[in-house]
């Protein structure tokens, strides 16, 4: 005759005490590579953005850091400014930098940081893309076939609409009223006004 047995299952905490032990060493371990990458990867994104600004404005010899901004100088003379836009793209939110000289017009832009679908999104980051910009004003900021001045890339109109959107939003909220009231103090200082 076959008997049954009864079996009594295993107790958890064996297996919870072990976990528990794996997810703690892991835990130690992101933390302790975190700790040792932190200063690298900071200055890394400083060299980028250093780059990026000198690339928006080339004829600068100097980026002050401001609230929210850069001035930016050549010698001793202010001959602009520049912000970082961000706007959300089609898969990420994207970051431009937006340099802006004393005539309300654009110097240069560069994507900072994007997520955006390779091959099309992508685009955005390339110089036939940025370059569309230079010279341009915030009235010029839409689409060629909404009466503007930018060309979209053909498969990523959405992350082209995403820069537009940023770069005329910081040039508006912020750049253009920068610039306005540069403008007003080198004018009271021509007429002699301080």
């Amino acid at each position: 005759m076959n008997e049954l047995k009864e079996t009594r299952p295993e107790p958890l905490w064996p297996s919870i005490i072990v976990l528990g032990g794996v997810c703690l060493v892991a835990a130690l371990f992101l933390g302790f590579s975190y700790t040792l990458t932190k200063d690298k990867i900071d200055l890394q994104i400083k060299i980028d953005l250093n780059r990026k600004l000198t690339q928006v404005f080339a004829q600068a010899t100097e980026f002050r850091p401001a609230e929210g901004y850069f001035i930016v100088y050549q010698g001793k003379d202010i001959v602009g400014y520049v912000a970082v836009a961000e706007s959300p793209g089609y898969c990420s939110l994207i970051k431009v930098i937006v340099g802006m000289d004393l005539n309300n017009k654009i110097a240069g832009i560069r994507i900072l940081e994007f997520a955006e679908t390779a091959g099309l999104g992508t685009k955005v980051a390339e110089p036939d893309f940025y370059n569309q910009f230079v010279g341009l004003t915030s009235a010029d900021m839409n689409l060629r076939k909404y009466g503007g001045k930018i060309d979209a890339i053909t498969g990523a109109t959405v992350s082209s609409k995403a820069v537009i959107e940023g770069v005329k939003n910081i040039l508006v909220n912020k750049l253009e009223k920068l610039v306005e009231n540069k403008q007003q103090e080198m004018a009271r200082e021509k007429g002699g006004l301080k």
